[in-house]
């Protein structure tokens, strides 16, 4: 994920990007509800993606750039959005939901 901002002067803002849940990922055919097993994890630490949106990164001292925001999600450091299921709730199927990605130009809270 790639955020270019090109602003300069006064235009130069800070800005957020942020992830929320849409729609619950649940199974096509047997209605399994994964929703709460879908985290987004960073050097904070890991974080469940509910339908708040959830701040994952800040760009609070602006500066003109390309932010290459998932430079760091890969199986060796672990970051990046996981998809952790119990064992007793692993069943076989087609799943589907939806994640709504936001930048923001606004200050995060």
């Amino acid at each position: 994920m790639v955020v270019t901002d090109t602003r300069t002067g006064s235009a130069l803002k800070p800005w957020y990007v942020s992830v929320a849940q849409t729609q619950d990922l649940k199974g096509l055919t047997n209605n399994n509800n994964l929703a709460s097993y879908l985290f987004f994890k960073d050097s904070t630490g890991s974080k469940v993606i509910t339908s708040d949106a959830l701040h994952i990164y800040a760009n609070t001292s602006p500066t003109t750039g390309t932010f290459k925001l998932n430079q760091n999600w890969n199986s060796t450091s672990g970051e990046g959005i996981q998809l952790n299921i119990p064992v007793d709730h692993q069943e076989k199927g087609t799943y589907e939901g939806q994640l709504t990605w936001s930048l923001n130009n606004v200050p995060s809270n």
